[in-house]
This record gives C-alpha cells, sequence and structure tokens, in this order.
C-alpha cells in the first residue's frame, strides 16, 4: 500500500477532518484558496515524507535540472547504502527530462516503491540532523537550537538528534520543522489545522523568499497542499498515468501524536485565525521555557559560587603557609647572620692568639734581637755580641 495518496479535490478534506465537527467547515472554508491535496499515512514519518515529496515536486515543476543541489544534500549527509544511492540516481536522471516527464517518473517511483519511499524519509532526515549537527547554534525565534532543547527538553543537541529526528517512526514536533527545508536551502508554509482554526507558518521564518510548497498540518500528520494550477497539472499528470482513486482512507484522529504533548509551535505565524489563544500559548511557552532555563542557570551559578568559596579557602590556607614559611625563613636567616657573626669573632680570636703563639716563639729562640743588631767590623757575615762582664 503507497504511503501517499493521489492528489484530491480539496472537497474531500471535510470528510478525512471528519465533517460531522464543528469546527471543520469553517476550517476548510479557510483554506480555498488551494484547489488539491495529498494525504501521506500516519506511520510517524509524515512530515519527512511530505516535505521530501513536496521540495522535489516543486523542484521539477520549476526547473529539474536545478535537483542536483537537492542530491548533493541527500548524499553528504546520508549513510550511502543501496536505496540512498537509488534514490540518488533517481534524482540526478531528472535533469536531463522536461518538467512533465520528471514529475510523471517522481509520481510512478513515490507512490508505489516501498523503498524508495523509505529512501526518500531516510534521507530527509539524515539531512536535518546533518544540518543541526554542523550549526547547533541555529537560532529559532531568536534562541539558540542548543539552548531551547537544553531548557525545554533537558536534553543535548547529539541527544535530540538520536531520539528526535533520526529515530525512524518518530513524527516531527514543532523543534524539527524549520530543520529540513534549511537543510536544502528552501522554505515552506505549514499550515496547522485544529479545532480553534488554522495558523500558518514559514519555516524557516528568516529566509528570503517565498515558500516552495505548503504543507498541512493536523494531529499526528502532516499532507501536501496544492494551489489551483498546481492541482490542475498534478491531476493530467496523474490521468496519464492511469492514476485513479477515491477519498484518502485515513481518518481524522488516525495515527496521533505518540508521547508528551509539547509546546505550542516556536514558529513565526505569519496568519493565525485565533490569533489571541495562540499568542497566549507562545508566551506562556516561551515563559516556561525562560523560568526553566533561570533555574538551571541560578541553580549552576550556586554550584560555581560554592565551589569558588572553597578554592578561595583553599588558596587562603595556601596563603597562610607561604607567610608561616617565609617568616620562619627570614627566623633562620638571623639565626645564621648570627652564626656569621660568631664564626667571624672566633676567627679574630684564633688569628689573635696565633700571633701571639708566634710573639712568643720569636723571642725564645732570640729571632727578634738577632735582626736588630748591625755587624761589627771583622769577617763579613759574622757578628760581635758585646760582652755584659757576666760570666
Amino acid at each position: 500500500m503507497s504511503n501517499l495518496s493521489l492528489v484530491e479535490s480539496l472537497d474531500t478534506l471535510s470528510t478525512n477532518l471528519g465533517k460531522a465537527q464543528s469546527w471543520v467547515p469553517g476550517c476548510v472554508e479557510d483554506l480555498r484558496e488551494f484547489k488539491g491535496w495529498r494525504h501521506c499515512s500516519a506511520d510517524g514519518n509524515t512530515f519527512y515524507r511530505a516535505a521530501g515529496f513536496a521540495m522535489v515536486e516543486a523542484i521539477l515543476r520549476k526547473k529539474p535540472k536545478k535537483i542536483q543541489q537537492f542530491a548533493n544534500t541527500l548524499r553528504e549527509a546520508g549513510s550511502g547504502n543501496s536505496e540512498a544511492k537509488a534514490l540518488e540516481r533517481l534524482l540526478l536522471s531528472f535533469q536531463g527530462m522536461d518538467n512533465a516527464d520528471a514529475l510523471q517518473e517522481w509520481y510512478r517511483k513515490l507512490c508505489f516503491d516501498p523503498d524508495m519511499d523509505r529512501a526518500l524519509v531516510r534521507g530527509v532526515r539524515e539531512a536535518s540532523a546533518e544540518h543541526l549537527m554542523r550549526n547547533p547554534q541555529v537560532e529559532v525565534n531568536d534562541m539558540p537550537f542548543s539552548v531551547l532543547v537544553q531548557s525545554s527538553l533537558d536534553m543535548s543537541v547529539e541527544e535530540f538528534v538520536e531520539q528526535r529526528i533520526l529515530q525512524d517512526g518518530v513524527e516531527a514536533d514543532d523543534y524539527v520543522l524549520a530543520l529540513a527545508p534549511m537543510a536544502f536551502g528552501l522554505r515552506l508554509e505549514i499550515i496547522q489545522v485544529e479545532p480553534s482554526g488554522s495558523s500558518r507558518y514559514e519555516a524557516p521564518n528568516d529566509k528570503e523568499g517565498h515558500a516552495v510548497a505548503s504543507l498541512l498540518w493536523r494531529p499526528g500528520n502532516f499532507d501536501i497542499f496544492y494551489s489551483n494550477n498546481a492541482a490542475r497539472e498534478v491531476m493530467q499528470i496523474q490521468e496519464r498515468l492511469g492514476m485513479h482513486g477515491g477519498s484518502s482512507s485515513s481518518g481524522a484522529g488516525a495515527g496521533q501524536r505518540a508521547g508528551a504533548s509539547l509546546p505550542p509551535s516556536l514558529l513565526t505565524s505569519r496568519q493565525n485565525r485565533s490569533s489571541a489563544r495562540h499568542a497566549d500559548e507562545v508566551v506562556e511557552a516561551m515563559r516556561q521555557s525562560l523560568e526553566a532555563s533561570l533555574q538551571k542557570t541560578e541553580t549552576a551559578m550556586g554550584q560555581q559560587k560554592v565551589q569558588a568559596a572553597g578554592h578561595e579557602r583553599k588558596q587562603q590556607e595556601i596563603r597562610d603557609k607561604i607567610k608561616t614559611a617565609r617568616l620562619d625563613l627570614e627566623a633562620d636567616q638571623a639565626l645564621l647572620e648570627d652564626k656569621r657573626k660568631q664564626l667571624a669573632q672566633a676567627n679574630d680570636e684564633v688569628n689573635r692568639l696565633r700571633r701571639d703563639i708566634q710573639w712568643m716563639q720569636m723571642r725564645k729562640n732570640g729571632g727578634l734581637f738577632a735582626c736588630c743588631v748591625a755587624p761589627r767590623g771583622g769577617d763579613a757575615g759574622e757578628f760581635d755580641v758585646e760582652d755584659d762582664g757576666q760570666t
């Protein structure tokens, strides 16, 4: 069974949403600018399937030769398995076709080949993940993505990629919608339909130019909208291919989004039929996100203050030890200087005693008198010592 329906008249949307519900007719009436829509099976992959299919379809309707960039993005981010390579070959083959032939081949492959459908979903998931990993600070409503998922979901970017983007069967949420068109350098219009009315967003909201395609976002499901000209063109191709079918078999409540409810959309609203309630929800979500972020920041700052106080105590202990060591060193130096003085005095005393001993030895040996008496006549070298009359 195909995961993509044929393009149908917008009249069938009321039946699909549940015509008996009072809000459906008015909501559908607000969407009369569109003449057709294509349903995507609610299997947890509808955003990636709808976004990928619609972006390729838009390129082929305008200029098939420009499909090269889309194929390059898939290849650079992809795993390179056989299905991914088959999808890349299919996309590159469109460069040599005219618009109608390229579209016809695209519909034939994606509507009837489950392997090609699976490769497209996986490729768009991988391209979204790769773009976020390379640009973790990309902003959504003036808030870096890394800060957004950390404060709102208590996840790192790596955890978010593994659990919310690359996980097959996990439907895209508000945080992811802008990543796929960003990765491919395109822009999508997201039309959210709910009991309170319809709300319109553009993803990414900071990219210049018009959206290349419009997606219908309802609980647990994403479908594709077609303008008057696009619907007529696609239906003609479907007729040529012999594609015929009735209304989509999925009910309005099929494929409800699994897991806990997420905050209201964080994309920028371009037109909101229920602006007051929606604005309150957005403000409340942002308030809760900022409060959680503030609480975490205060906790982290408190921990850092405790660590800083402990570090300061250790530094003071070290400074006290250094001061004590310096005083001990000064005392040791003073003691050493005193010892030096005592040693110098002792040396002086030793030298004095040594001179006294030398003097006494000289007197004992008569050396001192001998050197002071001059020689008298006689042989040279002989001395005559005068007799003092004593015997």
